[in-house]
């Protein structure tokens, strides 16, 4: 069997009768990532889902994963800090694909961007 791909993303399988507060909170503020989380991993044959703060599971994903992919619509702008992301991503010795890294943002608007930001790009154009 093929080594598996490993997803990063928000847990897709929300259960249990939950507020609409509850489930905003869950899914970044934006329920599309449900849809979009479960489209990305239905794709692959062989994956398993990883949460964000996946730093005590990287030995695992570099010796019995294949890769990484990391659903990720409209990342880019100047709120947010993917620096800790970042930090993760680069101890992977494994390839790291990003889907949908939207930008909500103007060109004149990438100097706002923040170094975190900057950094998790750089990371995934290695």
């Amino acid at each position: 069997m093929p080594k598996p791909i490993g997803v990063i993303s928000i847990p897709t399988d929300v259960k249990g009768p939950l507020s609409c507060d509850a489930i905003l909170t869950h899914t970044g503020r934006n329920t599309g990532n449900l849809l979009f989380g479960s489209a990305v991993y239905s794709h692959f044959e062989h994956t398993q889902r990883f949460p964000f703060n996946f730093t005590d599971r990287v030995q695992e994903l570099n010796q019995d994963f294949a890769g990484i992919v990391i659903p990720a619509a409209n990342w880019i702008n100047p709120a947010a800090n993917w620096g800790s992301l970042a930090d993760r991503l680069e101890k992977l010795t494994i390839p790291v694909a990003c889907v949908g890294l939207g930008a909500q943002i103007t060109p004149s608007g990438i100097d706002q961007l923040t170094e975190g930001t900057i950094r998790f790009l750089k990371t995934l154009s290695h």
